[in-house]
Parts: structure tokens; C-alpha cells; sequence
């Protein structure tokens, strides 16, 4: 579990954004309470090079050592690129708090759980008995997973896999998946959910509709 916190702040202590601040706090729960253990001091000039700008920040997180926690006024730019990318947990705030802190570990265990939840969600159609039916849920995928989209869902089983049919949740039908199934002999059908959400019934032609 989390128990460090880093905060951007200037010279009074005060949070601060990293282009405006001089150092990191490093704040750490101890029976029940929360007490700065260390200070961080930087200086980075954001009127040089983007190469030279994110190697400075990469440099000064380095110095954070197991501390994965950063908080600031504002996080923003290059910065939470940077931050991002490296796996930081990022939160903005207008002042210091224990009560702040509290809700930051809250809110990082939330967002742990989610993630473990998110790993049970396939990434591909599953076929769900064996009569050539399968299943994929593209918008869960997608809001676990915002990276994959839906060509990298489906392109490969559409195009290689000898299905019947697919039931696809989605907010669309993708236009991409048009144009492929009416030249691999598909057909499909929609069938509305609620406002947003559609099931897509894909059928190949010839197979018993299931």
C-alpha cells in the first residue's frame, strides 16, 4: 500500500505547480498520522529543450525513490506526461491536508480495485458454447482498456477466425467492420440497448441464425 506522498511546493512550504516550485515534500503516514520526512530540492528551467525538459523531470522523479505519489496545484503539460508514463499516481489540490492525503489513498485503492476488477474482461471475442458463437463487450473492453481499439479488438478474428456469429456490445457499429464483413460474405443486425448502447448481431451468411 501507498504510504508516501510527494508534494510540488515553493519556498513557503505552500503547494505549487512544478514549473512554479522549488521542491518536493515527501509526506509519509505514521500511526495514523501524516509528517514530512524529507525535502526534495530542484530547480528546472521549462524555457529549455523538450529533450532536456523531460530528462530534468525524469531525473528529479528518480529522486523520489519509492515514493509513486504526486500531488501539485496543478499537473499539467509535459509534466504529467511525464509523470504518466512512468506510473505516477497524479492528483491536483489547492492546498496540504491530512484530510487530502487520506483521500488520496482512498482513491488510489479505489482505482487498484478497479484495475484487478478490469483484468477479467477478455480483450478478444470469447466463444461462449460451441456452435460457433461469440461474445465481446468492445465497451467495457475499451473503458478498461482505452488504449485498444476496436480494430486491434477484432480485425484479427474477424478476418481469421470460422465463426457463426458474434454478439458485440457497442456504442457504434465501427466502419472499418462494415467494409470487411460485406466482402467476407457477414451480415449484421442492431438491436438498441438503451440511448447509447447497441448490441451488433453478426451473422455469416449460410450459418443458422442462433
Amino acid at each position: 500500500m501507498c504510504s508516501k506522498i510527494g508534494v510540488i511546493a515553493d519556498r513557503e512550504n505552500n503547494i505549487s505547480s512544478l514549473e512554479n516550485g522549488s521542491l518536493i515534500l515527501i509526506f509519509e503516514k505514521k500511526n495514523n498520522s501524516w509528517s514530512t520526512i524529507e525535502k526534495i530540492n530542484y530547480h528546472i528551467s521549462f524555457s529549455s529543450d523538450l529533450t532536456e525538459l523531460r530528462d530534468n523531470i525524469r531525473s528529479l522523479i528518480l529522486r523520489l525513490g519509492d515514493c509513486r505519489v504526486i500531488a501539485g496545484k496543478t499537473v499539467s503539460g509535459l509534466a504529467y506526461s511525464v509523470f504518466n508514463r512512468i506510473g505516477l499516481y497524479i492528483f491536483e489540490a489547492p492546498e496540504i491536508s491530512d484530510r487530502l492525503f487520506d483521500d488520496i489513498l482512498t482513491d488510489i485503492q479505489t482505482a487498484k480495485k478497479k484495475k484487478t476488477d478490469f483484468k477479467n474482461i477478455p480483450k478478444e471475442p470469447i466463444s461462449i458454447n460451441n456452435d460457433g458463437t461469440y461474445f465481446l463487450d468492445l465497451v467495457s473492453l475499451q473503458k478498461a482498456y482505452p488504449e485498444v481499439s476496436s480494430k486491434k479488438a477484432l480485425q484479427n478474428f474477424v478476418m481469421t477466425s470460422n465463426f457463426c456469429k458474434l454478439d458485440l456490445i457497442c456504442h457504434h457499429m465501427p466502419p472499418w467492420l462494415e467494409s470487411i464483413l460485406e466482402k467476407k460474405r457477414f451480415t449484421y443486425e442492431l438491436e438498441k440497448i438503451d440511448e447509447h448502447l447497441y448490441k451488433a448481431i453478426i451473422y455469416k451468411k449460410g450459418c443458422d441464425r442462433i
